[in-house]
């Protein structure tokens, strides 16, 4: 059906990060640069031969959600490059990959994203990186047992409660149930516990 071939937008330097998550796992191991590369589909995953390939420059603060619009508006910039070289008749070079030097992502799942703050070894940018790279799926999360308190209008009664807590981009933190506040209305809305938590994630 496709005599020329199929082109393929891929969210990474490739041969780097093949496989269906490459933005999570660039964001995750630190990258300073990643970029789109455009490849002619063969029977293998990612394994086509390079088209064309653009450079992405991280500030070190893009989240997955952020990086997915950066380099796909990227992408579609390049793909339009591609088609008007062939509609030109121009031709379109292909250099194969060195497949020596790839590596993989794997699927993410919402298991990926919980950690248990009680055993938290990952140091501070590490966390970080997980915070960004998981926004806004699955989310970096953990449970905790909360106070929360009940009002009516004229009683007001305090209980703990498990709840799901996560943690979000730029110094946001949500309990399930709840609005995204900051690490320090956290604490002023959650007593002890509150800064029991902050202290433990190393964040701040």
């Amino acid at each position: 059906m496709f005599p020329n071939g199929i082109i393929n937008i891929h969210p990474s330097l490739l041969p780097k990060w093949k496989g269906p998550s490459p933005i999570q796992y660039c964001l995750l191991n630190g990258e300073t640069v990643t970029g789109v590369t455009l490849i002619k589909l063969d029977s293998e995953i990612d394994h086509g031969p390079i088209i064309s390939q653009r450079p992405y420059n991280l500030n070190g603060n893009e989240t997955s959600e952020d990086l997915l619009s950066i380099l796909f508006e990227i992408g579609a910039e390049m793909v339009e490059e591609v088609v008007l070289k062939l509609e030109n008749g121009e031709t379109i070079n292909e250099t194969p990959q060195d497949h020596s030097k790839e590596t993989w992502s794997y699927k993410i799942t919402k298991e990926d994203g919980h950690i248990d703050i009680n055993q938290l070894n990952a140091k501070r940018y590490e966390l970080n990186a997980m915070v960004r790279a998981f926004y806004p799926w699955p989310g970096v999360w953990f449970r905790y047992t909360l106070p929360v308190i009940a009002r009516s209008e004229t009683t007001k009664q305090s209980s703990l409660e498990n709840k799901i807590i996560k943690l979000l981009p730029e110094g946001k933190i949500q309990v399930e149930g709840k609005k995204p506040m900051t690490y320090k209305d956290f604490v002023n809305g959650f007593g002890d516990e509150g800064k029991e938590i902050i202290e433990k994630i190393h964040l701040v």
